[in-house]
């Protein structure tokens, strides 16, 4: 008796997607490929929001950088604006 092979329903994920991620044949599971957009979709959404955080990051300290200059601050602040934020929040909680 001949063993016939069976075209495999899971298979993994073909270069994209995640690491270890498997999928699914769409006849097994006719919302595979909605659940798959899905993800799709948020990954996509981390991606803009990591890009955003990277491009607000530039144009604080871009602003602050100009603040400093044209208000002739330098000997009086520090030079990264986290580290003033973080101590005017510090004055504000003092003063509460």
């Amino acid at each position: 008796m001949e063993e016939t092979s069976l075209p495999s329903t899971i298979s993994p994920a073909g270069g994209s997607g995640r690491a270890g991620q498997t999928e699914v044949s769409e006849r097994l599971d006719p919302y595979a490929r909605r659940k798959k957009e899905v993800w799709e979709k948020h990954d996509e959404l981390r991606r803009v929001i990591v890009q955003e955080r990277g491009v607000e990051s530039v144009i604080r300290r871009g602003t602050w950088e100009n603040v400093v200059r044209r208000c002739q601050l330098q000997d009086k602040v520090q030079e990264q604006w986290e580290g003033e934020m973080q101590r005017w929040r510090e004055l504000q909680s003092q003063r509460k």
